[in-house]
């Protein structure tokens, strides 16, 4: 491979890295306010923030199924499948 390409391969690598600690990070944001909405909501006995709880469920249960397909796509090629899984 040229010197070029491996510097390429290495770029993508760094921001394939940023990307998921910046979903990381957006998960644990979206899950602390969703834990703060449940407490909330039972505390002024607000359906409404409970409501929106759940909602913000579905946020982090959508990050979460990123997060999973980026560890997927990790995995390395083999003789079966070629390009890897990086797809997923």
């Amino acid at each position: 491979m040229s010197e070029e390409h491996e510097h390429h391969k290495h770029d993508i690598m760094e921001l394939r890295q940023v990307s998921k600690k910046r979903l990381i990070l957006s998960l644990v944001v979206t899950l602390v306010f969703m834990i703060v909405e449940i407490v909330g909501g039972i505390i002024v006995n607000s359906i409404s923030l409970i409501n929106d709880a759940g909602h913000m469920f579905t946020h982090c249960f959508s990050i979460g199924i990123a997060l999973v397909g980026m560890k997927i796509a990790e995995k390395p090629a083999c003789s079966h499948k070629t390009f890897g899984l990086y797809r997923a």
